[in-house]
């Protein structure tokens, strides 16, 4: 059966590289595949594009982007939304105090070469599992030979390195390096590994960040957004009952989706009539929350369609299985952090998370490519447990699971 297996991959991938170079020749790609390895940890692939453009590739992910027309430009998303929380933590730094920085995962090393640029009292380090990572970023990615005077390298396993830094602290609180900003951009194959996604973890994370530190996670698993009535392949039918006014509200501008006001976040709806005639469609992102429906139920009170609508959403938000992942790991974070959001970057094919030890957001993204999609607070000085958004949403999907050391069912939490 191995055998059998090996062949069948062996086929494919030459089917794969004929593929690509028939849309190379057509013109139908722009890019050239510079570097293929197989390292002992992953599939290390780069590509080229016109003007020099490189891509990597860890395990089909994209893992990095250089440009040396512009190299200090970040492209991706994710980098950005780390940049500016990197950006954040600088800020709340007094002047004669360097920014500790700790990057799990280098992959082109562009976000760090950035940091250290932009941020000239920083001080950066950076630990990748995969010496070959750093050889084809040596080659191809324009990293130094040597780290500059301000950064150091360490080729280990992040957990290791973490819960070294973190074993001073951790019960006592004290003793431990610590950072004031760590960013984790480590997958394998397109989810992050397990063993750096469960609550111990967050735990030895919490130890090493600083009272005011972050922690920023990239994760690859993606929600899903579930539209009442469901769509056809004739088109998207429409609710032509009566909708509550409480939902729609004077702004809401024909075929344009709108986020609902509290309390009915994490409800979005669209009216694809006119302003005479309208006629409504509905969409919730992740598992409808009961809080969620029971405010939807209160209002729509004597409008018996609209309440049966809205029973039939909350169902049908709840078959879809993918964000299963993304929504355990933000609730494991929240079982350790104070305030915890989850972003979405791009097409929503890629999901942050990001964690504080202070209830207080550490970012204010002005990308249009970045948006949060709901956060929590837990701060026993203020007013306790306070979400927002859709978090309800997303972390309902799971009620309430924790990944644990052991228990981590991360792979099949993604299928």
């Amino acid at each position: 059966a191995a055998a059998r297996q090996r062949r069948w991959n062996e086929q494919f991938t030459r089917v794969g590289r004929s593929l690509r170079e028939l849309g190379l020749t057509l013109a139908l790609r722009d890019d050239r595949e510079t570097h293929l390895d197989e390292s002992d940890l992953a599939s290390i692939r780069v590509r080229t594009a016109d003007g020099g453009r490189r891509t990597l590739e860890i395990d089909g992910v994209t893992r990095g982007r250089w440009d040396p027309g512009q190299p200090d430009v970040l492209s991706r998303p994710f980098d950005r939304l780390a940049a500016d929380v990197v950006g954040k933590q600088v800020e709340q730094q007094d002047a004669d105090e360097a920014t500790r920085i700790l990057f799990l995962g280098g992959g082109s090393f562009a976000l760090p070469r950035w940091c250290e640029e932009r941020f000239p009292r920083s001080r950066i380090e950076v630990v990748e599992p995969d010496p070959a990572v750093v050889d084809v970023s040596r080659r191809y990615f324009d990293l130094p030979p040597v780290p500059g005077r301000r950064s150091q390298l360490t080729v280990e396993d992040p957990r290791t390195f973490v819960s070294r830094r973190a074993r001073p602290a951790v019960g006592r609180g004290e003793g431990a390096v610590r950072h004031d900003l760590v960013v984790l951009d480590l997958f394998e194959g397109r989810l992050p590994p397990a063993h750096l996604t469960t609550r111990e973890f967050a735990e030895e994370m919490r130890a090493i960040l600083v009272d005011d530190g972050a922690y920023v996670v990239h994760t690859g698993d993606r929600l899903a957004r579930t539209v009442f009535p469901q769509p056809t392949e004739d088109g998207q039918p429409t609710f032509k009952g009566r909708v509550p006014p409480e939902l729609t509200g004077a702004d809401l501008q024909p075929g344009e989706w709108t986020a609902c006001p509290a309390p009915f976040e994490g409800l979005e709806v669209v009216n694809l009539g006119t302003r005479v005639q309208p006629a409504y469609a509905f969409a919730v992102l992740g598992a409808m929350s009961g809080s969620l429906r029971t405010a939807l139920e209160e209002v729509g009170d004597g409008n018996p369609l609209f309440r049966e609508a809205v029973a039939k959403l909350a169902a049908e938000s709840r078959r879809p299985r993918q964000g299963r992942l993304l929504a355990a790991m933000a609730t494991t974070l929240a079982e350790v952090f104070p305030y915890v959001a989850v972003v979405e970057i791009g097409d929503s094919s890629t999901y942050a998370i990001v964690a504080a030890n202070k209830a207080a957001v550490p970012f204010d993204p002005g990308d249009p490519d970045v948006r949060v999609v709901g956060s929590i607070v837990n701060d026993p000085t203020d007013d306790g447990r306070a979400s927002r958004g859709s978090w309800e949403n997303v972390v309902g999907i799971v009620d309430g699971f924790v990944l644990t050391d052991d228990f981590c069912p991360v792979h099949a939490l993604a299928d």
